[in-house]
């Protein structure tokens, strides 16, 4: 009679199981997001980017105004040649499967005039993360997940001061910095940037433009940051100073609370 009854109770455990895997298997599939790839973010002519997904009868639909591809959107048949700054995003469809999440990724032109004839850092960043010195913050090339790459400059508890001249006057309105955030790598972003500005050399610099940012209230996921700060009106400066403002000590919700945050940053510019 035991094992009759044990019998019965694993025949009914079995079907259910059975059920249940049924029911996962009839649940429609969702693609994953497209593959992309390109250079570098950031050009003075021109983007290429390139799309996969590999799977036979996926199509890959994009958009370069920020709004998320429908079925009706362009089909990506080749690699993408973008002029302007465009906010592109990508999703995978199948006549079988749920379309992918979105892919998206925002691509800035600079303007070529508007790039550094030189620069200095007023502090030195970390000898573990010293990129190529204050040539990374305008040779147009961006930082990837390996902190290490040579792109990133990494400001352990310090400040980013930088300072840098153009060629000749040209009209600024506002300027961009290109970080990242990833608290469980104790990266913080900034908790203010401040933008100077001297017209004359010999000159003594003025503040144009502040923005402050709040501190974080939680953890936060690796993520690529671009931060503007808009001027209130344009100006013509020869040369430039950036304060980019460490975080600071790291906040009590932090597991390392108390120690000093990192500053990573891989590139800073002018736009109109």
């Amino acid at each position: 009679m035991e094992l009759r009854k044990s019998l019965s109770r694993a025949a009914r455990t079995g079907l259910i199981l059975l059920c249940a895997l049924g029911s996962a298997l009839a649940q429609p599939f969702q693609l994953a997001e497209p593959v992309l790839q390109i250079s570098s973010p950031f050009f003075t002519d021109s983007a290429v980017v390139r799309l996969r997904l590999d799977l036979e009868g996926v199509e890959i639909r994009y958009t370069l105004d920020g709004n998320e591809p429908t079925r009706r959107a362009p089909l990506y048949t080749g690699p993408i040649a973008v002029r302007v700054t465009s906010l592109l995003v990508a999703k995978a469809f199948h006549p079988d499967f749920l379309a992918s999440a979105p892919v998206t990724r925002l691509l800035v032109k600079i303007e070529p005039a508007l790039l550094p004839a030189g620069g200095e850092l007023a502090t030195s960043p970390s000898p573990k993360y010293p990129g190529q010195g204050s040539r990374s913050l305008f040779d147009l090339k961006k930082g990837g997940a390996d902190y290490s790459d040579g792109n990133w400059l990494g400001f352990e508890g310090k400040n980013l001061e930088y300072t840098f001249s153009l060629p000749r006057k040209q009209p600024a309105g506002r300027l961009t910095v290109s970080t990242i955030s990833a608290t469980g790598a104790w990266i913080f972003p900034p908790r203010r940037i401040e933008v100077w500005a001297k017209n004359k050399r010999g000159g003594a610099f003025k503040k144009v433009a502040e923005e402050n940012y709040p501190p974080l209230s939680g953890p936060m996921a690796e993520h690529d940051r671009l931060l503007v700060v808009t001027f209130p009106e344009t100006h013509h400066a020869l040369e430039w100073k950036v304060v980019v403002e460490n975080y600071g000590s790291l906040p009590d919700w932090h597991p390392g609370k108390g120690a000093p945050a990192w500053l990573f940053v891989d590139e800073i510019f002018l736009s109109p």
